[in-house]
């Protein structure tokens, strides 16, 4: 699959401090799969970690892994990975057992691992629908079903979304309800994704009102799952649990073939404020967020200039 491009995803078990990012099922699994590499670090008092995605037929990271463990190991950290196969359940399950029996829970989830196929990638649209809605959105969920339990009171999750996450991006107004819903649970949520997959299979996801863009889909699913999650959370009795959506701007990474506005440092400015809210904030929480920290209308807009 070699016309695929990819984001990375992280994760901490500690709030104290976040270091900026690098350039998340009900479906089978792919042909080949998308593994993360998770750094951890042991600092005092709390270690963190961070998991980066490794798209399908993707070389090794590990030359570019090395030298942000240099950079790492200048700050006083020392960095260590594991490996986690998202799309391999009992992979899943195994890291978060590593994580309760080595920290005994997680503060800061990002999630921002993520493919993408370019204009001129071979495989039929309805293929391309079921992959990238598989890692985009079924893999993310996969991962938050088995480390959510682990979240502390006060813990951060960040769900890395896009401009193309805007639920303007869906043509049809019958569908944006239905996505806007106060009541969507995750179970219908879910389903409103494997029905465009269905529809997409068939070449008539347009004729029913769904965008020709996959990645647009997914990441329209992860910014009403977050909604979801943090009524969810509000009801939780773990103490002050937030969970925000956010358009990083378009960043230089290898998803966008070197192509973007922004360097990695600079996209990772808002995922990193969102990580850090501090206790008891009233808001964002369960909002959409651009890249210049400002919350914007999910179902309405206007929709900012998408840099």
């Amino acid at each position: 699959m070699a016309n695929v491009g990819r984001s990375d995803t992280h994760c901490t078990t500690g709030l104290d401090k976040l270091l900026p990012p690098g350039p998340t099922s009900s479906l089978p699994p792919p042909p080949r799969t998308p593994v993360r590499e998770i750094r951890e670090s042991r600092r005092q008092p709390k270690p963190t970690s961070f998991l980066r995605n490794k798209p399908p037929g993707s070389s090794s990271d590990y030359p570019s892994s090395s030298r942000r463990r240099i950079q790492l190991q200048r700050l006083g950290l020392k960095p260590n990975f594991h490996q986690l196969d998202v799309s391999d359940i009992n992979s899943i399950n195994t890291f978060r057992d590593y994580l309760q029996n080595k920290y005994g829970g997680l503060d800061v989830l990002i999630n921002n691992a993520a493919i993408a196929y370019k204009h001129s990638a071979p495989e039929p649209f309805g293929e391309q629908a079921e992959n990238t809605q598989r890692v985009n959105y079924f893999n993310l969920l996969d991962v938050c079903h088995s480390l959510f339990p682990l979240l502390r009171p006060h813990a951060r999750v960040v769900n890395v979304s896009s401009s193309m996450g805007h639920l303007t991006k869906i043509p049809d107004q019958e569908i944006r309800n239905k996505f806007a819903s106060s009541s969507l649970t995750e179970e219908e949520l879910s389903e409103l994704v494997n029905q465009f997959i269905r529809l997409a299979k068939k070449g008539e996801h347009t004729k029913y009102g769904w965008p020709d863009n996959s990645y647009s889909v997914s990441k329209v699913a992860v910014s009403a799952l977050t909604i979801i999650q943090q009524r969810a959370f509000d009801q939780d009795s773990r103490e002050d649990l937030v969970v925000n959506s956010v358009h990083p701007g378009y960043v230089k990474t290898d998803m966008t073939g070197g192509a973007g506005y922004f360097t990695t440092e600079r996209g990772a400015e808002a995922p990193v404020y969102l990580a850090l809210l501090g206790p008891n904030i009233s808001s964002p929480k369960g909002s959409y967020v651009w890249h210049d920290k400002k919350i914007v209308d999910w179902v309405h807009g206007p929709v900012p200039e998408a840099v």
